[in-house]
């Protein structure tokens, strides 16, 4: 896999080359920034019919997300085209509802419709399109997905297998999935490369600090300058935050943590922030703190819970490396950031330490010491 499901290479690969002229900053915090589009064209519904008659087009998807097909399922919604870049369409109802049509098999979301192959023309921004209980359609263009098989991402409620070697197993195969990406320099001198990356960096420093005094979302807060930072569907502000709050969602459930993490506030602080980025990275990152992210991150997250490997986990996180143009390497970094949360939080260290001298002096203890797995 080499690019996101959500086709946003196209678009990064134009933004890299745009940003060498053009200094990427993060959006104003009272404005809502508006979603970056290549240039769309309308679908061409010419159709091979006789006499010049429009035929209409049919395609048939070959999987969906659960939360798509639930959305499609209700009656009487109406939909609108909301961004079209290449291998991608994104859709959104009037609840804010996002999802969005591709034909990469790593797009495989919650939110998803996979197509066997997209068509060679997009619709254009602000088109409506309606949906019953089989077809989605857009004009003449028709999307049936009531046969395409379901998907979800698996759910963990413990995890045995990881510990602390384990988590460092996962921090190894990221660091050696990211040196393995083509034409990248060494991560040392690419944070210190560009502004962004400095932010990016001290961002990543102060959130693998967090600790049970010094909570979660204490340092969400201090980092919130990163969201909306860099261009494209999903900043790199974005996707780094995105990966480091799945991770910790994940690990959390499994009790992989050591400490509890007030989710309810982390949600009313992401939603503070909508307005600085777009509406499609606002809505992925909400749903990373949910849970929720595409088929090769949890593919990830789940091989280190189950105890993989690090050839396994090499592979794995070189998948999602591969999403975007940099994309996945920003998730990598999010997820290797909230490992080293899991590895090694601060209050652990002084719970061990109290408790040995408790052993020292002859007084027992009943006290378990909570442990990361």
């Amino acid at each position: 896999m080499t690019e996101w499901e959500t086709g946003t290479s196209s678009w990064r690969e134009w933004s890299e080359k745009r940003s060498k002229t053009v200094p990427r900053v993060a959006a104003a915090p009272n404005q809502r920034r508006p979603i970056p589009s290549l240039r769309a064209r309308r679908w061409d519904c010419s159709g091979n019919g006789r006499n010049g008659v429009a035929m209409a087009k049919t395609l048939q998807a070959t999987r969906i997300g659960t939360k798509a097909e639930t959305l499609l399922r209700r009656p009487s919604r109406q939909w609108e085209v909301l961004a079209a870049v290449s291998g991608a369409v994104y859709i959104t109802d009037e609840n804010g509802e996002l999802l969005w049509i591709t034909d990469r098999a790593s797009a495989l979301h919650t939110r998803a419709i996979l197509l066997p192959a997209m068509p060679l023309h997009v619709p254009q921004p602000g088109s409506t399109a309606e949906s019953d209980s089989r077809l989605l359609r857009c004009g003449h263009f028709a999307l049936g997905w009531r046969h395409a098989g379901h998907w979800a991402p698996a759910r963990f409620t413990d995890a045995h297998a990881i510990g602390a070697s384990g988590l460092g197993e996962a921090i190894e195969a990221i660091e050696r999935a990211l040196l393995e990406v083509p034409d990248r320099e060494s991560a040392r001198d690419r944070r210190a490369s560009t502004p962004l990356e400095r932010r990016l960096a001290e961002a990543a420093g102060r959130l693998r600090r967090v600790s049970t005094e010094r909570g979660v979302l204490d340092g969400l807060r201090a980092v919130s300058g990163i969201v909306g930072l860099g261009e494209g569907l999903t900043p790199q502000g974005d996707d780094f935050l995105g990966g480091y709050l799945f991770t910790l969602r994940v690990m959390d459930t499994a009790r992989c943590l050591s400490f509890d993490i007030d989710w309810e506030s982390v949600m009313t602080w992401l939603h503070s922030l909508e307005r600085r980025t777009n509406a499609i990275s606002h809505c992925l990152l909400v749903d990373h703190a949910h849970g929720d992210t595409c088929a090769p991150l949890v593919a990830f997250i789940h091989g280190a819970l189950e105890g993989e490997g690090c050839t396994r986990l090499a592979q794995l996180a070189s998948d999602v490396a591969g999403i975007g143009a940099s994309s996945g390497q920003s998730l990598l970094e999010g997820v290797q950031s909230a490992c080293h949360v899991a590895r090694a939080p601060r209050g652990i260290v002084r719970h061990l330490l109290a408790d040995r001298g408790r052993e020292t002096f002859g007084r027992p203890t009943r006290r378990e010491v909570a442990r990361v797995r």
